[in-house]
This record gives structure tokens, sequence and C-alpha cells, in this order.
């Protein structure tokens, strides 16, 4: 299969481009800067920014020419911005997040649909608790993953043939996690959070379960 990831530079991303390429998958991944660590085979990297319609579009299409059409995509590309109240937001940061993590997503599947397999091609949208549940403090973020609820409907809702979900990782140990925790060491939370690798595995594996039935829904790893 071809699976290809934005944002995979480091985090789930990569640890998901990792065990993929490990089962033999061919892996197409992009970042904004170079990947954390080094490229197992399998594994193919751009340089790209998903807020910019000609770099994501440049990148998709040069991945389909090398690895063929496109049969699961991540849309994995976020940030999280500053945390605080929404009275406090700045629009600088707030235009930021948003520009990766909804304009960013959208304009990657609108610039895949056209490479993704035909019937049962499938596009995972990574989301979050808190873009179910208005948790406090997450601003932009928050609001940026409730958006990326509804676009995994909508792509279900207009390409019935194929699968479109939200993909809700739970609380993995990664960068983000740690800057969310604002300094708060894991060890502190009510249950610890999974590694990447073992995110990533589940992930993958929810791959090969999910039909056409699912579309339109969010999962949870958890």
């Amino acid at each position: 299969m071809h699976i290809l990831i934005t944002g995979a530079g480091r985090g789930l991303g990569r640890a998901l481009a990792s065990v993929a390429a490990a089962a033999g998958h061919r892996v197409s991944i992009c970042s904004r800067s170079a990947p954390t660590a080094p490229l197992e085979v399998g594994i193919r990297h751009w340089t790209a920014d998903v807020a910019v319609v000609d770099s994501v579009s440049s990148f998709i299409c040069e991945a389909v020419r090398l690895h063929g059409p496109v049969d699961i995509f991540v849309n994995n590309a976020a940030v999280l911005g500053s945390k605080g109240r929404i009275e406090d937001a700045g629009a600088d940061d707030v235009r930021a997040t948003i520009d990766v993590n909804v304009t960013g997503a959208i304009l990657a599947v609108a610039s895949v649909l056209p490479y993704v397999r035909r019937p049962g091609g499938c596009l995972l949208h990574l989301s979050s608790y808190v873009g179910r549940v208005a948790l406090p403090r997450y601003g932009a973020y928050a609001v940026s993953k409730f958006a990326i609820e509804g676009l995994a409907r909508l792509v279900a809702a207009e390409n019935p043939d194929l699968i479109s979900v939200a993909i809700d990782p739970g609380m993995v140990e990664t960068e983000m996690l740690a800057a969310a925790l604002e300094g708060l060491p894991v060890s502190g939370l009510a249950s610890p959070p999974t590694l990447p690798s073992d995110a990533a595995a589940t992930l993958l594996a929810l791959c090969g379960r999910l039909s056409l039935a699912d579309s339109g829904t969010t999962l949870s790893l958890d």
C-alpha cells in the first residue's frame, strides 16, 4: 500500500511512518523541516508546508508519481499554538494555528482526493479529545480540532466510495503533549500516555479493519 502522511517529521506521524515502512508499505511523508531521526527504508520525505497550496500539491503529485495512487492518507500536520483563555488570544497566534491545523488540512485533502484509490481508499484526520469536549485554555488548537471532526464528516458525505474518519489517538508521549502539559511531568497524569510507536501500531492495525460503514465517524485509539 501507499501511505501518505502530512506533518510526519516527528511525533506520532513519524512513528506511523516507521511502523508502516517496517510492515512493507510505501510511505510518503512531508514536514516543514527535516525529520528528527534518520529515515528507514521505504520512507520518502519531502519538505512542504500544508498551508501553502503549491507546496502541499507539489508534494502529493511527486509522491504519487513515485509510489502510485494513495491507499491511506493521514491528515496529521498540526501545531499546538499558545494556550490560554479565548479573551487573551493573540490574533497572530490564532491565525498561525488555524492556518496549519484547518486551512492546511483542507488544502491537503483537496490536493490528495484525485489520487486516492477508489473505492475504499482511506482518509484519516487526526483529531483530539479537545475536538469534541470544550477543554478550557486550549484556545485555537481546540477550535481547530472541532473543525477537523467536521472536515472528516464532510469528506465522507461528499465521497461515499471513500472511508473518511476522524481519529482521536488519545494521549501520546510527544513534544506536543509535553508542551500542552506546561511542565507537568507525564508521571503526574492519572494514566501514562501511550508511546508513539505503540499508538502508531494500533493506528495501522485499525486501518486494516476500517470499512465504508465507519466513514464519517470519530474513532479513538484508547
